[in-house]
C-alpha cells in the first residue's frame, strides 16, 4: 500500500502541475489579449482625435485669405485670436484683444523671423524678408527629436494630413491695404509663373514623418520676386495682371507661444509679397474640446484623457505625439478595465470543475485500488487461515483415530474420550467446510432461501439443545432466554442454526480468557421485529475494528501477532445468511464487558401469519402463489 500511495501522490503532483501550466498560460493569453485590446482600443481613440485635428485643420486652411482676422466670431472656443503679420513686421490681431497678446506676437515674429533671417544676411536683407524666412516649424523642429517621438506620430492622422500642400487661390490679388502699393509681378513676362498649377512645386511637409520639417515657401517666393525683378520694364498690362493675381498659400504649421498657447501659421505669398497669417490657440481648451468630442462618442464610462505638454501626460498608461502641426502637443490615456471577467471567470470556473472531477476520480480510483489490495490480501490470509484450520482438525482425528486403531487406550474411559474428541473435531471441521461452502455459493450469487412461516420459539430451543454440549466442551455455558407470544416471522432453519453455529464459535474463539464463562442467548420482542441476541463476556472488539467485523475474511488484530484462530469468514456470513432471510445483523460492545451480536426479524403481518404451527415451506410457497 506504501508503493501505491507514493504512485498515486506522484501522479496527482504530475496532473496538478499540468493542470497549473494549463490554468497559467491559459491565463496569460487572457491578459495578452485584452492588453492587444485596450491597444487597440486607444489607438482608435488617438485617430479619432487627429481626425478632429485633421477637419478643423481643413476647415481653416479653406479660410479666405482676405478677410481671416474677420473670422474669429463663431469658432471653435480654443481659438483665442487671429493674426498677420506683414513683409514690414507689423502685426494685426482680430478685435477684443488684448494689448498683451499683440505684443508677445510681435517678440515671437522678432525671434522665429527676424532674427534668423539676420544672422543669415546681416548685411543685405532680402526684398521681402517674411517671404524669405524659413518656417517657424522648421525652426522649431531644429531642436534633437528621438526616433520614437518621430515613429509615435506615424499613425493614421498623419497620413490623412499627406495632401496638406501649396496651394494657388485665385481671386485673391488683394489681400490688405498694405499690399496693394507693392510692386508688382509682371505676369504677362512670365504667365506660367503663377497661373499653371505645374509651375508651383508641392510642400513635402505634411508628407514627411514629424521630426522633418516642412519645407517653407522662401525658394518659392524668392524665386516668383526674382521673375518679378527681370520684368520690371514692361508694366502696360498692369490692370489684366491684377486681374489674374492669385495667392499662393502654404499649409498650417505649429509652433508654441508660451507654455499654455500654440500658434498655427501659414505663410502667404500674393504678388511677390509675403505675410504670414495664423491663429492662437488656447491649449487647455483645446484639450478639452479635443476630449470631450472624442471621449462622449466612445461610450466608454471611466476614460480619462490628458492632453498637453509631455509633463501633462505623465502617469497614464498610453501616450500619443500628435502630427504636425500640433506636434507640441501629447495625449495621454487612461483606460478603464475592459470587461473582460468572463473569460476569465470562465476558465477558472472550467478549471475548478476540471480540478474538482481529477481529484474525485484520483481519489475513487486510489480508493479502488486500496480496496483491492485490502481484498487481496484478507483473501490470501483466508487461505492461510482455512489451511491451517482444515489441517488441525484433521491432525487431531487422525492422530486418535491410529490410536484407538492399534489399541493404544489404556483403557475403556480413553477410548471414549478418544471417540469424543474425533466427533468434536469432526464436526468443527463439517462446520468450516459449511462455512467455505456457503463463501463459495455467496460468491456465485448466494442459494436461495426456504423461507418458512411462524414462531421462533421452538427452532432456536431445538439449536440450543444441540449447540450446549458444544459449548460445555469448550468450557463455556450455554443460557437460553425465549420471550413468550413472540410473533411470527419468516426464517430458513437451515440459515438460522448456521447463524447461531457460527455466533457460538466466534464467541467462544475471543473470550476464551474471560473470567466470566457464560453465552446468553436471548430472543424477544422489540419495536423493529423479534431480536436473536447472543453475548459474550469477554474483552469485545476495538472500537476501530466494530464497524468493518461483517466484512469478508476480517480479523481483529495484527496477523503477525494474532493468537485467536478463525479465517474471518463467521460474522460475514451471518451477515449474510441474515440478509437472505430479511433480517438485519448488528453488532456492539456490551457496558460491562463483553460483545453482542443482534439478529432482527422484521414481523410478518397479521393475517399472513401462522399464530401457532409453523409454515412448511412447500405451504408457503403454495399461499404466497395464491
Amino acid at each position: 500500500m506504501r508503493r501505491v500511495r507514493i504512485a498515486f501522490a506522484l501522479l496527482s503532483l504530475a496532473l496538478a502541475a499540468g493542470a497549473t501550466l494549463l490554468v497559467g498560460h491559459a491565463m496569460a493569453s487572457l491578459r495578452a489579449e485584452r492588453a492587444a485590446q485596450a491597444e487597440t482600443l486607444a489607438a482608435r481613440i488617438f485617430d479619432e482625435m487627429e481626425r478632429e485635428l485633421s477637419a478643423f485643420l481643413a476647415a481653416e486652411e479653406e479660410a479666405p485669405v482676405s478677410d481671416w482676422r474677420a473670422r474669429l466670431a463663431g469658432g471653435p472656443q480654443f481659438v483665442r485670436a487671429r493674426f498677420e503679420i506683414s513683409g514690414e513686421g507689423e502685426v494685426g490681431v482680430s478685435a477684443d484683444e488684448p494689448a498683451d497678446l499683440r505684443e508677445q506676437l510681435a517678440a515671437w515674429a522678432d525671434r522665429r523671423v527676424t532674427r534668423p533671417l539676420r544672422r543669415e544676411s546681416p548685411s543685405t536683407p532680402p526684398r521681402d524678408a517674411l517671404a524669405e524666412t524659413p518656417s517657424p516649424s522648421r525652426l522649431a523642429k531644429e531642436e534633437k527629436e528621438t526616433v520614437y517621438e518621430a515613429l509615435q506620430s506615424l499613425n493614421r492622422g498623419a497620413e490623412e494630413r499627406v495632401q496638406r500642400a501649396r496651394k494657388i487661390v485665385p481671386g485673391e490679388g488683394r489681400v490688405e491695404s498694405s499690399l496693394a502699393d507693392a510692386d508688382r509681378i509682371d505676369t504677362q513676362a512670365q504667365p506660367d509663373a503663377l497661373a499653371a498649377p505645374a509651375a508651383v512645386e508641392p510642400s513635402r511637409s505634411s508628407a514627411a514623418a514629424p521630426g522633418v520639417a516642412p519645407a517653407p515657401l522662401s525658394q518659392e517666393a524668392s524665386d516668383t520676386a526674382r521673375l518679378g525683378a527681370s520684368s520690371t520694364g514692361s508694366r502696360t498690362g498692369s490692370t489684366n495682371a491684377a486681374k489674374r493675381s492669385a495667392a499662393i498659400v502654404d499649409p498650417l504649421l505649429g509652433d508654441r507661444l508660451d507654455r499654455a498657447t500654440l500658434l498655427l501659421v501659414r505663410t502667404v505669398l500674393v504678388d511677390g509679397r509675403g505675410l504670414r497669417q495664423g491663429l492662437v490657440l488656447d491649449e487647455a481648451a483645446l484639450g478639452g474640446w479635443l476630449a470631450e468630442r472624442v471621449g462622449s462618442r466612445s461610450g466608454i464610462p471611466g476614460l480619462e484623457i490628458r492632453i498637453g505638454n509631455a509633463e501633462d501626460t505623465l502617469g497614464t498608461a498610453y501616450e500619443h505625439r500628435f502630427a504636425e502641426p500640433f506636434e507640441a502637443l501629447r495625449a495621454g490615456l487612461r483606460l478603464p478595465a475592459l470587461d473582460g471577467g468572463a473569460g476569465a471567470a470562465a476558465i477558472l470556473l472550467l478549471s475548478g470543475l476540471l480540478a474538482t472531477v481529477a481529484a474525485v476520480a484520483l481519489f475513487a480510483l486510489y480508493r479502488m485500488v486500496a480496496v483491492a489490495l485490502r481484498f487481496a490480501e484478507r483473501r490470501s490470509n483466508f487461505v492461510a487461515a482455512v489451511s491451517h484450520e482444515l489441517k488441525t482438525p484433521l491432525t487431531s482425528i487422525r492422530m486418535y483415530a491410529e490410536m484407538l486403531r492399534d489399541g493404544l487406550a489404556p483403557s475403556e474411559e480413553k477410548r471414549h474420550e478418544y471417540a469424543r474428541t474425533i466427533t468434536a473435531e469432526s464436526e468443527r471441521l463439517s462446520r468450516l467446510i459449511d462455512n467455505v461452502l456457503e463463501f463459495a455459493a455467496s460468491e456465485r450469487g448466494g442459494r436461495r432461501a426456504e423461507l418458512a412461516h411462524g414462531s421462533l420459539t421452538g427452532e432456536i430451543e431445538a439449536i440450543a439443545e444441540m449447540l450446549g454440549p458444544h459449548a460445555r466442551g469448550a468450557g463455556f455455558t450455554l443460557l437460553l432466554s425465549v420471550e413468550p407470544a413472540l410473533p411470527a416471522v419468516r426464517y430458513d432453519r437451515d440459515a438460522l442454526a448456521q447463524i447461531l453455529v457460527n455466533l457460538v464459535d466466534n464467541a467462544q474463539k475471543y473470550a476464551r480468557s474471560a473470567i466470566d464463562r457464560r453465552l446468553e442467548l436471548r430472543v424477544a420482542r422489540s419495536a423493529e421485529g423479534v431480536i436473536v441476541a447472543l453475548r459474550d463476556h469477554g474483552p469485545g472488539v476495538a472500537a476501530g475494528d466494530l464497524s468493518r467485523v461483517f466484512e469478508l475474511f476480517h480479523r481483529g488484530g495484527d496477523e503477525l501477532t494474532r493468537a485467536t484462530k478463525g479465517t474471518g469468514l463467521g460474522l460475514a456470513l451471518v451477515r449474510s445468511l441474515a440478509e437472505r432471510m430479511g433480517a438485519s445483523a448488528s453488532a456492539r460492545n456490551v457496558e460491562g464487558g463483553g460483545f453482542e451480536v443482534s439478529i432482527v426479524f422484521p414481523v410478518i403481518a397479521r393475517e399472513r401469519a401462522a399464530p401457532t404451527a409453523l409454515t412448511p415451506p412447500d405451504e408457503t410457497a403454495e399461499r404466497d402463489e395464491a
